[in-house]
């Protein structure tokens, strides 16, 4: 039960690293570009 926990807690802040990694690139993007960017979901690619 324990090891379960600890693997949910684990996946949860790999999410949530995924996300600010994924903010920070598109902020990045969007400051070279002069762009503002949005995030497809669909296909899981920045836009700008």
């Amino acid at each position: 039960m324990d090891s379960a926990r600890h693997s949910s807690r684990s996946s949860a802040r790999s999410r949530r690293r995924f996300h600010v990694q994924t903010a920070l690139q598109m902020a990045s993007l969007a400051m070279r570009a002069g762009k503002v960017a949005r995030f497809d979901a669909a296909s899981e690619r920045i836009i700008l």
